[in-house]
């Protein structure tokens, strides 16, 4: 057994030695096969040593090296295969083909070249989930530019900070932001602006229609700069071929901006390519054909690699879903009928009440993947429940990341047992540990600060950001650097990662460190509430004053001061003292951010005014 720390510690710095091809073959030469018993060698109580989640993996997941191409050539390459079948489909009745989709990428990629963007510059991209966004991506990415993808619901000070920060010089933008923009250009080097309008993509005849009711959805700008997408695009289509510079920026997206303003994060095309080889691993219920729904935002890793790239290069038929609600998953999956979904755990609640849904077969279902945000156990048996009544065999499966390693670092594995309150097991090529404030490994078991090391890890912050490199990435006593997530969260035995809250949400009250995320899990094993989100306001008599606010389930909407009462007396059996919430509230609906998360800075903000209020009577 290595236990003492200075021998691990010189244990640790002979692998960050290995190559990257050296590391990788004793991963599956000698590692794999002692995690899954084959063979014996000497063990720790450490997880970024032990890998015991290998055990879960066959040695030929290993034998796809990450390519050393663009993101795109990487696309085509996999995908010529798929030429006739469809690739993506918006508005219910435009399909677009492999065959078309690369035609009209190499078309944007000739209307770049024409407009004089060369490989290195960064194009800035404001556009929803319609065709376009991928024929933009791609094209910008094909002729060796960096794809700078923005939030058209970002406020217009951000987005010119944003753009600035890029030294764009052209835009593409859906016309109806257009104006935010045009508004700040003169602090920009913006010297084009292309417009998009979300009728493009609809069929002939919608769009007549469309242009009729809603004159809204197609907005009247006036400016020099700015040009219409049929035109930039009314260019001969040119031989351009892929350019790739290894570990250079290819793409920059964003934080969700709950805790402050987003973050642009930088990642390679081999970040990219990577989320495709680990995604080959993994045992998805997949065939070609088949369909999913893509909701996540292209402007983030979640929604722009792991629910677009990835998918197509599985030749999934990707169904555009570039408007909705945060109670529209239901109504969308009974209009569409996908096999695969990938969402936020919060848009679950509102797809077992949804009255379309309440007869349905749901066995056309095959995978449905949460992420972005934790998964309350209950919550998952109450789904996976309700996919048993309705025909459907398939469970709800978990994963986890941040933006910062390209959205998803672990996958519940079907082998795995699909532990409830665990988000899975690490990625192949991916090493997670958790670890004290100096970067010292924890033993497996213990909580501490989630690390995630691997190829996918971000490059950079962006512009004026890049000084808070230090925060996220942090140098080790061995000398490797991992991304930390500020999550705090814990292993079992197997490799199996949990996560036991935020290191930003814990606050100490009475002496006593409080995990908001665990009285949150209490308060929702009662089966009468629907949303928890517990937070903590600064309170000049006893430091910190704890408040929860909490939604309920539409049966017992008409119990709620019960409720409230009964709350508190319940968590005593269940909690300390001091965890129990100060005060309760119940809300008619929960805040979320663009992502459809709790938006806790909002809970704090309405709290901290409630107390404001209740000093000046």
């Amino acid at each position: 057994m290595i236990e003492e720390k200075e021998q691990l510690l010189e244990y640790k710095k002979r692998i960050n030695s290995l190559t990257e091809e050296e590391q990788i073959k004793r991963d599956k030469e000698y590692i794999m096969p002692m995690a899954k018993g084959i063979i014996q060698g000497p063990q720790t109580e450490y997880a970024a040593v032990n890998k015991p989640w290998l055990s879960f993996y066959e040695a030929s997941g290993f034998d796809e090296s990450i390519p050393k191409k663009s993101i795109y050539q990487y696309l085509r390459d996999e995908c010529d295969k798929y030429s006739d079948k469809i690739a993506l489909e918006c508005f219910d009745a435009v399909k677009v083909t492999y065959k078309e989709l690369f035609d009209k990428i190499d078309l944007v990629a000739s209307a770049l070249v024409e407009s004089g963007v060369k490989a290195g510059d960064i194009v800035s991209v404001c556009l929803p989930n319609i065709l376009e966004v991928g024929y933009v991506f791609y094209a910008i990415n094909k002729i060796g530019a960096v794809a700078n993808m923005l939030d058209p619901r970002t406020d217009e000070k951000t987005l010119g900070e944003c753009v600035n920060d890029a030294n764009s010089k052209l835009l593409i933008t859906l016309d109806t932001v257009a104006d935010k923009f045009l508004s700040v250009k003169d602090k920009t080097k913006l010297e084009k602006v292309v417009t998009v309008s979300a009728v493009e993509s609809m069929p002939p005849l919608v769009q007549g229609i469309v242009k009729t009711l809603k004159p809204d959805l197609k907005a009247k700008i006036k400016d020099k700069s700015v040009i219409k997408w049929n035109k930039f695009i009314d260019v001969e289509k040119k031989q351009i071929e892929s350019v790739y510079n290894e570990n250079s920026p290819a793409v920059i997206a964003y934080t969700g901006g709950t805790t402050g303003v987003p973050k642009g994060v930088v990642m390679s095309n081999e970040a990219l390519n990577a989320m495709i080889v680990e995604n080959k691993s993994v045992d998805y219920n997949i065939s070609e054909g088949d369909t999913c729904i893509s909701m996540a935002p292209p402007w983030t890793y979640y929604g722009l690699s792991n629910n677009f790239n990835v998918y197509l290069h599985l030749g999934i038929t990707i169904k555009l879903i570039p408007m909705f609600g945060p109670n529209d998953l239901g109504k969308i999956i009974a209009k569409n009928k996908p096999n695969h979904i990938m969402t936020v755990p919060s848009a679950l609640e509102a797809v077992k009440v949804e009255p379309k849904l309440k007869n349905m077969d749901l066995s056309f279902l095959k995978t449905i993947i949460v992420g972005a945000d934790r998964m309350d156990p209950t919550k998952e048996q109450e789904f996976n429940d309700f996919l048993a009544k309705h025909n459907c065999d398939c469970k709800v499966t978990k994963g986890y990341g941040m933006t910062e390693v390209t959205a998803a670092a672990t996958f519940t594995k079907e082998n795995t047992g699909n532990i409830p309150n665990s988000v899975g097991i690490p990625f192949i090529y991916e090493n997670i540990s958790v670890f004290d404030d100096n970067g010292y490994e924890l033993p497996i078991g213990e909580k501490g600060n989630i690390g995630i090391k691997g190829p996918k890890n971000m490059m950079t912050y962006f512009g004026k950001n890049v000084d808070k490199n230090k925060e996220v990435i942090v140098e080790h006593p061995d000398g490797s650097k991992w991304i930390h997530s500020g999550d705090i969260g814990h292993m079992d035995k197997n490799g199996n990662l949990y996560i036991d809250g935020r290191i930003k949400r814990m606050f100490v009250k009475a002496g006593f460190k409080i995990f908001a995320s665990e009285i949150e899990a209490k308060i929702l094993e009662d089966k009468r509430v629907a949303q928890c989100g517990v937070i903590a306001v600064e309170d000049p008599y006893s430091g910190f004053k704890e408040k929860a606010y909490i939604t309920l389930k539409e049966e017992y909407l008409d119990q709620a001061d019960k409720i409230l009462a009964e709350l508190p007396i319940i968590l005593k059996s269940k909690t300390y003292d001091y965890e129990i919430p100060d005060e309760f509230e119940v809300l008619d609906s929960m805040p979320l951010t663009g992502m459809n998360k709790i938006d806790f800075k909002k809970l704090e903000e309405m709290a901290s005014n409630e107390m404001e209020k209740g000093k000046t009577r």
